[in-house]
């Protein structure tokens, strides 16, 4: 059955945070970075040997596709024990890193089902 949510509130409301592994972890870091890396300016060297380096302080493009700063990225991925699947979905798209499948989110939701009626059957 497809609902029509374009024009009808869902009938259920499921909020659902993703555990991430050391490994997605590593993973979305080394994304993050490298794509961040590749936005900052590069040194330029001059005449006589003479190199200057940009630094660059401000929000960059990464930033703002993300909605967040490196801060907020930094406490997301390190501190936190789940994410939120909204932003689990933004990194994804952002960064090009699968840390969850529909089907998998599929599975975790009919597990989830399982596992709430389950413990009001025994009761």
């Amino acid at each position: 059955m497809t609902y029509d949510f374009k024009y009808n509130s869902l009938p259920v409301l499921i909020s659902a945070r993703v555990r991430i592994t050391d490994e997605q972890r590593r993973e979305l870091k080394d994304a993050y970075y490298s794509r961040k890396n590749a936005l900052q300016p590069a040194e330029a060297s001059g005449t006589g040997g003479l190199v200057v380096t940009t630094s660059y302080g401000a929000s960059n493009d990464l930033d703002k596709q993300l909605g967040f700063s490196n801060l907020v990225f930094s406490d997301i991925v390190n501190s936190r024990d789940t994410i939120n699947i909204n932003i689990v979905l933004k990194l994804q798209a952002v960064l090009e890193v699968e840390l969850i499948s529909k089907e998998k989110l599929m599975e975790a939701c009919g597990s989830c089902a399982d596992y709430i009626f389950m413990k009001f059957e025994d009761a």
